[in-house]
């Protein structure tokens, strides 16, 4: 019995010597593995980063706003690393009121509000572009001229937004005065379908739209006056924003995002039927004219491959805004734009592999 009980411990040894390597071994494998193995040459995937809770919040319902829903939709956020929660708020001012608060970690916001928030002391960067120029076109019904437009009352959107600065630059060309040659008649909600209907009811001569609802105002009568797309007016519309500190404290989120926003423009500029579907369930859009416009004008001619943010776009929207924030007179685009995390994307290759499929 003893040498039965011997022979089946020393059976015991030789099985454990023979055992595949515990953990320690495999650790150590591995690192000489990777000691050995060639330098990567590109930017390590951002699933290697640990995955982050993020909310990303954007503050209109329009074209721009493409590659934010599609990266959602198309699960790209969590293909890089993100859990994300992607949320509407109306206006740009009350998003980052959201962001100040800490509410939110990103937004693909309008730039004037987010500088505006710089202005009163939260630390906000942008990283990306969402829409840069400024897509404007004043439309009129019955006024052929522009010296006409003197006296009349021409909607537009609350201070400081995007078509109110687009006026302010429109009548600045013709040698009209703001609020003195022209009423401006400020609809500080509800967006573009809220100036059709000032118009409509009489409340304003003309108005300010960007793209998409051009066949509708075509069918009350409007036609335009001024087309400021055709100007090609150095403008950031609306860029990707957050805060130094967060860029600091998650630096794999922000970057995950940014790879996310890019991969989103790639992916919209290949398959407009996916993009058609995002419009429909994220803005709720079921008229034709307008999706199309959208893609037309956002995906095919506005959205770049590499999403800079244009110091000169910066340097107009500093501009107007010193016309109300004196502290904008002084102020730099350097100080609020870090196109580090797109510039990373481009020199590694990453953007190029997008549109080589």
């Amino acid at each position: 019995m003893k040498r039965l009980t011997s022979l089946i411990l020393a059976f015991g040894v030789l099985l454990g010597c023979a055992s595949p390597a515990g953990p320690a071994q495999e650790a150590s494998a591995v690192s000489a593995g990777a000691a050995s193995a060639p330098a990567e040459t590109t930017l390590p995937p951002a699933t290697q980063a640990p995955r982050e809770r993020v909310t990303i919040l954007y503050p209109n319902q329009g074209g721009n706003q493409t590659a934010t829903w599609l990266a959602q939709e198309a699960g790209l956020y969590q293909k890089h690393g993100l859990d994300a929660a992607v949320e509407f708020i109306e206006g740009s001012p009350t998003v980052m009121q959201a962001l100040t608060a800490g509410n939110a970690q990103l937004a693909v916001v309008g730039t004037t509000a987010s500088i505006s928030a710089g202005f009163r002391g939260l630390d906000v960067v942008l990283i990306a572009t969402a829409q840069p120029g400024l897509l404007y076109t004043l439309w009129t019904n019955g006024i052929g001229r522009v010296e006409d437009l003197r006296g009349k009352r021409i909607a537009s959107g609350r201070i400081n937004t995007d078509p109110d600065f687009a006026l302010r630059l429109l009548l600045d060309r013709v040698s009209l005065r703001y609020n003195e040659d022209v009423a401006v008649v400020h609809v500080d909600a509800g967006g573009e379908p809220a100036r059709i209907a000032a118009v409509q009811g009489g409340s304003a001569d003309a108005l300010m739209l960007s793209q998409g609802n051009s066949a509708r105002v075509r069918q009350l009568g409007y036609l335009p006056l001024v087309d400021l797309v055709a100007e090609r007016i150095p403008y950031e519309a609306a860029t990707v924003v957050t805060t130094r500190a967060y860029a600091t404290s998650k630096p794999h989120a922000v970057r995950a995002f940014v790879r996310a926003f890019v991969e989103a423009i790639a992916l919209a500029k290949r398959d407009r039927p996916r993009v058609m579907e995002v419009y429909r369930q994220y803005a709720r859009l079921d008229d034709p004219a307008v999706a199309d416009e959208w893609y037309d004008v956002y995906v095919d001619k506005v959205f770049p491959r590499a999403p800079y943010v244009s110091a000169a776009g910066v340097q107009t929207v500093l501009d107007l805004l010193a016309q109300t924030e004196p502290q904008a007179a002084s102020a730099t685009p350097e100080q609020y734009i870090d196109n580090r995390y797109v510039r990373e994307l481009e020199d590694s290759g990453f953007i190029e592999q997008l549109y080589a499929r």
